[in-house]
């Protein structure tokens, strides 16, 4: 950056700025010097605000349309939304209620587990393993459930 002392003090907006001669240089004050005359233009650097996505002057901290700070950054929340069609609730009630047969398991893609329950399903053991398998289903928060089984 070029040795500011040399600006002259003035309280025009035209101030004298031909201390300054590298093209392109970008001042403090944001004013950019023409790449091929010794014209100057104000150009303000912008961005957009964080929170209302407004146009603003890149050196604000705050937003003057919404009064958010714009040091801090803000994560959107994103909701889950189920990618592959299955519910957790129907999973579990034919988990509690046909887990004998290992329907839950159909359900889920899961044919191989799902004709094991059917071959033994005359143990009652499948009934007993899939109805604790709809209590945990139940349990489940959505979020774990659709990225177990998406």
């Amino acid at each position: 950056m070029s040795n500011l002392s040399n600006i002259p003090a003035s309280s025009d907006a035209s101030t004298d700025l031909s201390c300054f001669r590298s093209t392109g240089e970008v001042l403090h004050f944001g004013l950019k010097l023409a790449a091929d005359t010794s014209e100057i233009r104000t150009e303000r650097i912008q961005k957009s605000c964080n929170n209302c996505n407004r146009s603003i002057d890149s050196s604000l901290e705050i937003c003057p349309f919404c009064g958010m700070n714009q040091r801090i950054q803000i994560q959107p929340q994103v909701a889950i939304t189920p990618t592959s069609g299955k519910s957790r609730t129907t999973t579990a009630l034919l988990a509690i209620f046909l887990g004998s047969f290992g329907i839950h398991k159909f359900y889920l893609g899961k044919m191989g587990l799902g004709f094991l329950y059917l071959v033994f399903c005359w143990t009652y053991i499948p009934g007993l393993i899939g109805f604790i398998e709809g209590l945990y289903y139940l349990m489940m928060k959505d979020e774990q459930f659709y990225e177990k089984y998406k």
